[in-house]
């Protein structure tokens, strides 16, 4: 998260990319407006590491879970936990799929994968369901 701050009547912000402080003035005067700049800056510079451009497109799975686990570091362990084995099963079952071929259809055969094939309880397939559906969405 970007650290939003004050100088010389004009909002800066530090942030951090692969542990080393970055500093860049926003050349705003409003807070609300230099918290929504630093957030596109903070996303910009996550992209760029991950070596993404913001006019390309992501057409496969892996290519999505590949970006997915790094912003995930960012993330409470619990919520980096949850999805990682969210991910991981998913992963496993679709393989390198491609995201247009990724339907209601094909989410209901997963679930009914989980719940029928590997006895997950109706419980963790709905866990399962949200946890991708947010990922989705």
């Amino acid at each position: 998260m970007a650290h939003v701050y004050l100088r010389n009547d004009i909002y800066w912000a530090k942030i951090y990319q692969n542990g080393t402080p970055i500093y860049k003035s926003l050349g705003v005067k409003s807070k609300t407006s230099a918290n929504r700049k630093a957030s596109l800056l903070e996303e910009k510079l996550r992209n760029e590491a991950l070596g993404i451009s913001m006019g390309n497109n992501i057409y496969r799975l892996k290519d999505l879970f590949d970006i997915a686990k790094i912003i995930s570091k960012t993330k409470k362990p619990n919520t980096q936990n949850i999805e990682k084995n969210v991910m991981g099963k998913f992963e496993t079952y679709a393989g390198n799929i491609k995201l247009s071929d990724i339907d209601r259809i094909y989410m209901t055969e997963y679930i009914n994968h989980l719940r029928y094939e590997k006895d997950l309880s109706g419980a963790t397939c709905n866990i399962h369901f949200k946890a991708l559906k947010v990922f989705f969405n």
